[in-house]
């Protein structure tokens, strides 16, 4: 395969998808900010984006860049499909896992991040 070719295929995987992944919040942060009536809520965004930033980076485990790595190593199409689903299939175990322990631990969570807050939140 010609490299620019190779090169640019890459780039659109890769940087394309990274940088529209980036481009997307800093365009809604502003709409979302405006219809937050209190500051209090500013708080309470971040540590639910730390929280799932941190569940969405275990459940993937760098599954993704594995995925697209081993996907243009050979043609044949039955290979592509045994990478992506291996990729697909650990990646939804994992997350329902993640996801689980986020459910069964709710309490601790709440409890350890609004120590200092007296509302009260139904979930």
């Amino acid at each position: 395969m010609n490299r620019a070719k190779l090169f640019i295929e890459n780039f659109f995987v890769y940087g394309l998808g990274s940088v529209i992944s980036k481009i997307v919040p800093l365009f809604m942060l502003p709409i979302v900010t405006s219809l937050m009536p209190n500051t209090f809520y500013y708080g309470l965004n971040d540590i639910s984006n730390i929280v799932i930033s941190f569940g969405s980076a275990i459940a993937i485990m760098g599954m993704y860049d594995a995925m697209f790595r081993l996907f243009f190593d050979k043609d044949d199409l039955e290979f592509k499909k045994q990478v992506c689903s291996s990729a697909f299939y650990f990646v939804m175990v994992i997350s329902i896992i993640v996801f689980a322990i986020l459910i069964i631990f709710k309490s601790f969570f709440l409890s350890y991040f609004l120590v200092h807050i007296n509302i009260v939140i139904y979930l």
